[in-house]
């Protein structure tokens, strides 16, 4: 999904067999420059921190970010605790 300023979006469930519900989403949001060197790595590696803490302890979720030439893309993968 495209969301107007220049970054897309995506989240894909995880489904296991036979199974109502996805076990995991995996959301990711890539940014293009110039938007994306308007964050540096510290202010990512914070907000990977933070989405990870903030969403326990319900769910268990890890994160990471990548810079290429072309941008930014964070992903987080997002579980029910239990």
């Amino acid at each position: 999904m495209e969301t107007g300023i220049g970054a897309v979006l995506t989240l894909l469930p995880k489904y296991g067999d036979n199974e109502e519900h996805p076990k995991a989403i995996e959301f990711s949001i890539a940014y293009a420059y110039p938007q994306a060197g308007l964050i540096s790595d510290p202010e990512l590696e914070a907000a990977v921190r933070d989405g990870e803490r903030e969403l326990g302890p319900e769910y268990a979720a890890t994160g990471d970010f990548v810079r290429t030439d072309d941008g930014i893309t964070v992903t987080f993968v997002i579980m029910e605790q239990g």
